[in-house]
C-alpha cells in the first residue's frame, strides 16, 4: 500500500487549505486543517516544508 504525505493543499473557495492527515482508525482517515494560503504556489512551498521536501520551482 502506497504511503500518503503527511500533509497537503486542497482548492477551497478562491483559496488553498493546507490539511494534516490522522493516523487512519479503522480503516478512515481523517484530517484536520492547519493553514490557509491565497495561491497555490504558497500553499505548496509550506506542504513541501512540512514533508521534509526539497521545494524546486
Amino acid at each position: 500500500m502506497k504511503k500518503l504525505p503527511k500533509f497537503y493543499y486542497s482548492r477551497y473557495m478562491g483559496g488553498y487549505n493546507v490539511y494534516q492527515r490522522e493516523e487512519p482508525v479503522n480503516n478512515v482517515t481523517t484530517a484536520k486543517k492547519i493553514d490557509r494560503k491565497q495561491s497555490e504556489e504558497e500553499a505548496k512551498k509550506l506542504v513541501y516544508k512540512l514533508n521534509g521536501w526539497k521545494y524546486e520551482k
